[in-house]
This record gives structure tokens, C-alpha cells and sequence, in this order.
């Protein structure tokens, strides 16, 4: 998600606001359940995710009164797992069960209010990542159990990866001959389930 918004207003008295909230929901399962499986050479359960937000906002107020504010909410919500449940999986080669999941936010708000008597501005950014990245072997499972595929180069990883990566910048300006009020809300909240 890619967005840009801007608020602007100049009168007597001036008010205005950008407000923008980015949501994403998403699954990406790769589940392999009852199977058997014999190769001479790699066996690969993977699920990738990558989610990436960028967004700028803005509001500049001009007036004898003035007040403006920028609010900005992003929330990132995945489910990324790769499993093997009851299964009998004989390779020569890696047997590579891998979950990864990437989230990537760039937020950027800004807000300014220039008043001949009183300026008011504020602005915020929160965003909100909760994710779980799963990679396992159920129940009732056999992995290179046969001796006929032992080989040199024979291995199993079970690999579960989650990156998040946060990029955020917020910032006021409140001008007023008789007041000048300013106030600025960063917050970042983030859960990560990370399990292999």
C-alpha cells in the first residue's frame, strides 16, 4: 500500500485535517497433511509473506485562529506457517520446511498551524503489526526414515523467520502571537509469534 494525502486551509479561522488508516489482513499457509513422499532429491514446504505500507500525510492551517492535525494508523495483521502433519518424507537431498514473513511500515505525518492569535496543531502515527510465523513437524510424522535415500548430503531444517522493519517520522509546527500549542504522538506496537 502506497498513499499520499494532504490537508490544507487559510481564512479567518482556519481547521483542517488528514486523517488515512492502511489495513492488512492476510494467510499464507503451506500445509502438507497425509502424504508419503520418496525423491532422490530436495523436498521444500515453504510460505513466504511480505507486506510493505507507505504512507505520507500532512495539514497546514492559516488564519487569525488556527488548528490542524494529522492522524495516521497503520495495522498489519498475517498468519504465515509452513507444517508437515502425519506425513512419511524420504529425500537424498534437504528436507526444508520454512515459514518467513516480512513486514515493512513507512509512515511519515506532518502538521503546522500559523495564527495571528492562537495556533493549534497536533499529529500522531501508531501502527500496529501482530504476526505469527510458524514452521513444524506435526504428530505422527517420519522424516528420512528410509535408509535406502541416506546420502552425503541428506539433512532436514525447519526454519521459522519473521523481519519487521519500522520507518516512521512525525513532526508539528504551532505559530500564535498569543499562544502557540504543539503536540506529537509516535507509538509502535508490535507482536511477533515466531515458532519453529
Amino acid at each position: 500500500i502506497s498513499d499520499q494525502s494532504v490537508a490544507a486551509s487559510i481564512a479567518g479561522v482556519a481547521f483542517g485535517g488528514s486523517v488515512t488508516l492502511s489495513t492488512i489482513k492476510g494467510r499464507t499457509h503451506a500445509l502438507t497433511d497425509n502424504i508419503k513422499a520418496f525423491v532422490d532429491e530436495d523436498i521444500n514446504i515453504k510460505a513466504n509473506s511480505e507486506v510493505n505500507i507507505s504512507n505520507k500525510i500532512g495539514a497546514f492551517n492559516v488564519g487569525l485562529v488556527s488548528a490542524g492535525f494529522s492522524f495516521l494508523v497503520n495495522m498489519i495483521e498475517t498468519s504465515t506457517k509452513a507444517s508437515a502433519n502425519q506425513v512419511e518424507l524420504n529425500a537424498s537431498g534437504e528436507t526444508a520446511i520454512n515459514a518467513q514473513s516480512e513486514e515493512s511500515i513507512e509512515a511519515d505525518a506532518v502538521s503546522g498551524s500559523i495564527a495571528g492569535i492562537a495556533g493549534l496543531s497536533g499529529v500522531g502515527v501508531m501502527n500496529l503489526i501482530d504476526v505469527e510465523t510458524h514452521a513444524f513437524v506435526g504428530e505422527n510424522s517420519k522424516l528420512n526414515q528410509d535408509q535406502s535415500y541416506d546420502q552425503l548430503g541428506q539433512d532436514v531444517n525447519i526454519i521459522a523467520k519473521d523481519k519487521v522493519n519500522l520507518d516512521t517520522n512525525s513532526g508539528n509546527v504551532a505559530v500564535g502571537i498569543v499562544a502557540g500549542i504543539g503536540a506529537a504522538l509516535d507509538m509502535q506496537i508490535v507482536h511477533s509469534d515466531t515458532r519453529a
